[in-house]
């Protein structure tokens, strides 16, 4: 409740007005390119309580998820297209047994790649645009969305807008960027 004001305002019924605030909405995503394709933006689903492994369990996204809503519905389509190595940033649901188990059943190969090397990674250069883009959608709109399932909307029509011929050239752009890297013996370079 907020107090507005006005004469013997403190605590009269007549100027209380309810003030609702409400619960911001976040939600992962994760993408996937290569040269002259690209998959869809995907929702990262969120885990129920029922599905918390331990006491310890923060539900976060995890390697099965990863497995059996990104990678084989996602990422494999894209790199049987592609025929190229992926490159994963390293957060553990890249890196478990589990992933392990299923890049090799699946023929995926995945390039050896430091962890965080932004200076390398086109995908870094394109959440930074997919943000910018989806500021200026929400601004254009007047209006943050309310939902969920309106945010997740709005966040597939930002990325599916994206300039993909001017990202394609981040990626032309990697041999020049690696012999520059070379060249400053191991320093970070520009875009």
């Amino acid at each position: 409740m907020r107090r507005l004001p006005g004469p013997n305002a403190a605590y009269d019924l007549k100027n209380l007005q309810p003030t609702f605030v409400g619960e911001s909405i976040a939600v992962g995503f994760w993408a996937g390119f290569t040269y002259g394709f690209r998959a869809p933006l995907v929702p990262m689903r969120r885990r129920t309580e029922d599905e918390r492994k331990s006491d310890r369990d923060r539900l976060g996204f995890n390697s099965h998820q990863y497995v059996h809503e990104i990678l084989i519905p996602h990422l494999r389509p894209l790199y049987k297209k592609a025929g190229v190595q992926t490159i994963e940033n390293g957060a553990s649901y890249h890196t478990s047994i589990y992933m392990e188990k299923y890049h090799k059943r699946l023929g995926i190969e995945r390039m050896d790649w430091p962890s965080y090397s932004p200076d390398f990674n086109p995908i870094e250069n394109v959440w930074l645009l997919f943000k910018t883009n989806y500021r200026k959608a929400v601004w254009e709109r007047r209006r943050i969305p309310r939902s969920e399932k309106e945010l997740i909307g709005l966040a597939q029509k930002v990325w599916e807008a994206l300039p993909w011929e001017r990202i394609y050239g981040f990626i032309d752009s990697m041999p020049r960027r690696v012999a520059n890297c070379l060249k400053r013996g191991g320093g970070p370079t520009r875009w």
